[in-house]
């Protein structure tokens, strides 16, 4: 359920960012594929590698049997999902944060010297 609302929330956030950078001025493409990147890679993708790291651990430990090994992945496998869901929000909100500030004008070239000559 929670990963449901997750996806509905990265799909939400790249087109608020998506938004929220052309409106800016800047790059939106490129912000709404980063927010889009950090959101689904820590909520989804460091999860499944965590997992997979892990299992690779306690089978060349030999202390878990390849054919028990989800059974035991499930308590780990909740409270790091739980942790990479809340870092991805985090993620998002710090990449939305950067979008929404008003980008600094650039500063002008310095006006030409005043006439010496006063003819």
């Amino acid at each position: 359920m929670l990963s449901i609302i997750g996806l509905v929330i990265v799909i939400v956030a790249t087109y608020y960012t998506y938004k929220t950078a052309k409106d800016y001025g800047r790059n939106a493409v490129l912000w709404a594929i980063a927010t889009f990147c950090v959101g689904f890679g820590v909520q989804f993708v460091v999860p499944i590698v965590i997992g997979f790291v892990l299992a690779i651990i306690w089978v060349i430990q030999g202390s878990t049997d390849p054919l028990e090994m989800q059974a035991r992945l499930v308590g780990p496998a909740a409270v790091i999902g739980l942790i990479c869901l809340v870092a991805s929000l985090v993620g998002m909100w710090m990449i939305l944060k950067k979008v929404s500030q008003v980008p600094d004008e650039p500063v002008g070239t310095t006006p030409p010297p005043p006439p010496t000559d006063f003819n």
